[in-house]
């Protein structure tokens, strides 16, 4: 199987599909810590580049997750939060992983 790997200068998860049902695989975990007024990306992926869709809770004030899997924007207030994101499969599969979020002040 051939690894995907995002570009370098953009900070990942990876979930990989396995059996019998797919599971997250961290490739940056805990995500990047952000801060307040400053521009924020991270990556969700697949490997090796399953077909869904990413929804997230509780994403830091001014973060959003695009369907596709990028968490971007400028965080707008410090504090830490726990953020679950969840890929549901083009199989209606669904996979599910919670990280803590830290935005400086």
């Amino acid at each position: 199987m051939n690894d995907f790997r995002p570009p370098s200068f953009l900070p990942a998860v990876i979930c990989t599909a396995g059996s019998p049902s797919p599971a997250f695989t961290a490739f940056v975990d805990p995500p990047p810590t952000g801060q307040v007024d400053v521009p924020y990306s991270f990556w969700v992926t697949t490997n090796p580049g399953a077909d869904g869709t990413y929804t997230s809770t509780a994403l830091p004030a001014g973060l959003s997750l695009s369907t596709a899997g990028v968490i971007t924007g400028t965080p707008s207030a410090p504090g830490t939060t726990v953020v679950t994101i969840t890929l549901t499969s083009a199989g209606a599969k669904t996979v599910a992983k919670s990280f803590t979020f830290v935005i400086l002040p």
